[in-house]
């Protein structure tokens, strides 16, 4: 993904050789990072089964929410048969908020299949929205599955929101319990061309029947990017991601508590989650659970999907590896769990492009 518009927006700049920033260092290639200590696997991750969703496209899809009766993700999909907004710096397609009306209509398939090989080898998977290197200019939808029925976007699918969507990158979200807020990442504009538009989060919350702008983080910057936003349950925590410096990597994950003046000044969330690596795309479950990706902890490769319980405000114990099948060889992240924890849904590019899977207790 890009960094300007940056998809996802990693944050991270782009390099062929798969490069991180180290904050305080020169720019290094990945392996130049000390490994991380193996991690703890949960020991019921092979109780877990996953099904690739119809509502996938070729394109990328990723980072789902349950809203209401339906199912938000991010995609860059062509938002109309007319108009294809693209970025000008490469012509690929912008990030926007897609909706499934009923999650019913989602059917998961175990083994999809394809014409070509798949799974895709690690070495063949194009660049994606959620990974280190760069999304290539404007490429054409990879292959579906011959045994997938497709949702069809006419029908199904469309655009969350006129008031949420803009023309530039959004997504992802995170909603109060309630689901009467919104935070989104969103592109900021700074302005000037020769310097990239930064993440930032934005709030929106439903009025008359619509939502509605309500400001923005008080700690967005035109300096460096802030996104990924998750709310706690109690609606008094917030999670995000930044590259601000004074982080443990890449990327690091901070939070802050809501006050009577707005939000708190942000915290590093430690290094019981953070890594010289980068850690991104934090997930609140209903038990108060937070999820997280990582690429700095090892695991089954790329970012993995990582669980850690909290005291008070901060992580606290040891952050555990989903394990296989959730995680893959490829990047897996974007998870959202129902409230009884048995059954939700995740993202990963494990067959070369980013997709959105399904995840159940077996």
């Amino acid at each position: 993904m890009r960094l300007s518009v940056i998809i996802f927006y990693l944050f991270i700049p782009a390099a062929a050789s798969a490069q991180v920033i180290v904050r305080g260092s020169a720019v290094q290639p990945a392996a130049a990072i000390e490994a991380a200590a193996p991690q703890a696997v949960a020991p019921d991750s092979a109780q877990w089964q996953t099904a690739y969703l119809n509502m996938n496209s070729g394109y990328d899809d990723f980072c789902p929410a349950v809203f209401n009766r339906g199912l938000l993700f991010v995609s860059n999909r062509g938002r109309t048969r007319v108009a294809q907004y693209r970025d000008s710096k490469d012509q690929s397609p912008f990030f926007t908020i897609y909706y499934v009306y009923d999650v019913a209509m989602l059917k998961g398939t175990p083994d999809p299949q394809w014409k070509t090989a798949a799974p895709v080898q690690p070495k063949a998977i194009p660049a994606s929205s959620n990974d280190t290197r760069k999304v290539a200019a404007t490429k054409p939808a990879a292959p579906l599955p011959e045994n997938v029925v497709i949702l069809k976007g006419d029908q199904h699918i469309s655009l969350f929101n006129q008031q949420v969507n803009g023309r530039f990158n959004d997504g992802p979200v995170s909603f109060n319990q309630r689901q009467d807020t919104m935070y989104i990442t969103r592109n900021g504009r700074s302005g000037n061309k020769k310097s990239p538009d930064r993440l930032q989060i934005h709030t929106f919350i439903y009025r008359y029947g619509d939502w509605l702008p309500a400001g923005i983080f008080p700690f967005n910057s035109n300096e460096y990017s802030t996104g990924h936003p998750a709310v706690h349950p109690n609606g008094h925590l917030l999670y995000f991601v930044s590259d601000r410096p004074g982080g443990v990597g890449g990327t690091d994950i901070y939070y802050t508590q809501k006050i009577d003046s707005g939000w708190s000044e942000p915290q590093n969330a430690g290094q019981v989650v953070n890594t010289p690596g980068n850690e991104m795309f934090p997930y609140f479950a209903p038990d108060g659970t937070l999820y997280f990706s990582s690429d700095g902890r090892g695991g089954e490769g790329g970012l993995d999907l990582f669980f850690v319980q909290l005291s008070g405000n901060t992580p606290t114990g040891e952050a555990r590896n989903l394990g296989a099948p959730v995680n893959s060889p490829q990047d897996d992240f974007g998870i959202w769990l129902n409230a009884d924890g048995r059954s939700g849904y995740f993202s990963s590019n494990r067959y070369g492009t980013d997709d959105v899977f399904e995840m159940k207790r077996k």
